[in-house]
């Protein structure tokens, strides 16, 4: 008597009655990989936007009470070193001139100076009166040119701040928008388990 025919195996029977066949695996699993990578890769740089921005803050916040250096147009630095130069010669030249005059004011009887000396002694008077304005006038304009310095170096102070904030702007917008795509990118591997685990739950653990 011939024996009986085996029955069909679980698997036999569960692809005739199966009309679809079980999702691959390694797409789910690979799909994952790829989103968590980049997941990792958007943390990393949301992680490097908010060090910049902390390190922009905190140097906008410094700059508010720091009296810094600020770079000076060269043609403006040398023509306040000359009118420094000027004036210091100037000072000098006065010195001299007063010394020249109290010389000769010093004489026991100003009636018996020479004529010459009298003469030289007018001509002292006259080139220190017109020194001393020239002095006045220089100090003016170095006054003058300190006043530019610093309204010069206040507009750099005021431009360098503006641009600072419009990069902290920029960078708070840069990571506003990263944590948007970050959430999206959580969203999509949240997804992804899920996907994975119903997979699991129907078809048992992925190797």
């Amino acid at each position: 008597m011939e024996p009986p025919p085996n029955p069909p195996s679980l698997l036999s029977q569960f692809s005739t009655t199966s009309t679809a066949d079980p999702p691959s695996s390694p797409p789910i699993q690979s799909g994952e990989l790829r989103h968590k990578a980049i997941l990792r890769k958007k943390e990393a740089e949301v992680q490097s936007l908010l060090q910049e921005v902390q390190r922009l803050s905190t140097l906008l916040s410094a700059g508010g009470g720091k009296t810094g250096q600020f770079t000076v147009d060269p043609a403006i630095d040398r023509a306040f070193r000359t009118l420094k130069f000027q004036l210091d010669a100037k000072d000098e030249e006065i010195s001299k001139l007063r010394e020249d005059l109290e010389v000769l004011s010093a004489s026991d009887n100003v009636n018996a100076v020479p004529l010459e000396t009298s003469a030289l002694l007018r001509r002292l008077h006259t080139k220190l009166s017109q020194t001393l304005s020239e002095n006045r006038t220089l100090g003016s304009m170095l006054s003058a040119s300190r006043s530019a310095q610093r309204e010069l170096e206040l507009s750099l102070r005021v431009r360098e701040n503006e641009v600072l904030r419009a990069r902290v702007s920029e960078l708070e917008g840069l990571v506003g928008e990263m944590d948007r795509e970050q959430e999206e990118m959580v969203g999509v591997v949240e997804g992804l388990r899920g996907t994975v685990g119903r997979y699991e739950e129907k078809y048992g653990r992925l190797d």
